[in-house]
Order: structure tokens, then sequence, then C-alpha cells
């Protein structure tokens, strides 16, 4: 069955290659198609970077099996940007939960979502948004695996001095999961 899968896959290879010479030539056999072309490809590249820059703004998706995981959906390029909306979320959670208590955590991953079109892939941390890690089966995915989209933690201590003051301390990771600066924020009960 594999096998046939794969000559499937390198016949359709093979005429999405054949389709793609044909229409190359096409293009090139009168000038002015080639500029018609170009210029389309021009405007097409400004078209999405203006629309990258100006209409795509920074999400926050919550897990819904989850309530600690955050998946940050088309993250700030700036890593001292980013930190400051991850904190400023915080501290907005903060405010708006009843339910503030020691040990309480939070997870922040970077939205990212395979589109291969191998059976056996991996998911991306978009799986945990609606589904449970999996351990077993043909195909495991946990978050572990995603340690590279882990962008901060954030988690509630008791204060040293004071047992009734709370702090919470935020993690920031960077892409080899190290730990790269950590915040604290100081949380008011109302």
């Amino acid at each position: 069955m594999e096998i046939v899968l794969i000559l499937l896959l390198l016949v359709a290879s093979g005429g999405i290659l054949l389709l793609l010479y044909k229409i190359i030539k096409w293009t090139f056999a009168k000038k002015a198609r080639a500029i018609g072309v170009f210029s389309s490809l021009c405007l097409l590249v400004l078209a999405l970077t203006i629309y990258q820059s100006f209409f795509v703004k920074m999400q926050f998706i919550q897990s819904r099996v989850y309530p600690d995981l955050f998946l940050v959906k088309h993250p700030i390029e700036d890593k001292t940007a980013l930190h400051q909306a991850i904190k400023n979320f915080v501290t907005q959670k903060m405010k708006s939960t009843q339910l503030i208590k020691p040990n309480y955590s939070l997870r922040f991953y970077e939205y990212y979502k395979n589109w291969s079109p191998l059976l056996f892939s991996d998911a991306g941390t978009a799986y945990f948004i609606d589904n449970e890690e999996d351990f077993g089966g043909l195909v495991v995915e946990e978050l572990g695996m995603y340690h590279k989209y882990k962008l901060a933690t954030f988690t509630i201590h008791i204060g040293r001095t004071d047992s009734a003051r709370l702090y919470g301390l935020l993690n920031y990771f960077d892409k080899e999961w190290a730990p790269v600066k950590t915040d604290t924020v100081f949380i008011t009960n109302n």
C-alpha cells in the first residue's frame, strides 16, 4: 500500500513539475507576458507585505482542554515587545481571575500548525487547542515535543516575608528552551 502511495506522489509531483515548466515556457515566449507576470508577482508580494504588516495582529488563544495553556498566534518579532505583551496579558488575566492561589500557573507557546501531507507527522501546538496530550498509539502528541515554541511560563508564589502577599514569576524562554529573562508580577487581591 505504501508503494502505491509513493508512486502516486511521484506521478503527481512529475505532473506538477511538467505543468510548471509549460507555464514558464508559455510566459517567456513573449516579452509582454513576461512583464505582465513579473508585475503581477511584484504586486502580490507588496500586497502580502502590507497585509502582514498592518492587518495581522497578535492573538492569545486559550486551549479548551488545558485552561492554563495559551498559544500566541502571529507573535511580534521584537522579543522585548513580545515579553511586554505577555506580561500585560498576565497582568490583565490576574485582575480578572477570582481563583488566584499559590502554584497557579500559565503556559505560553507559539501557535504552530504543521501542514505536512505526511500521515504520521506531528500536528503542531495548534493540536492542543481542542485535544489532550496523546502519549500512545501510532502518532504521539505531547507538549514537550514543542519546546522550541515555548515562549513563557507564569507561576504564583507566596511572599517570603508576608505569607498573605502573592507574587508571580514570569519566565521567558528562547528557541533552545533556555530561560532568557524573568519578570516579577505583584498580585493585588480584590
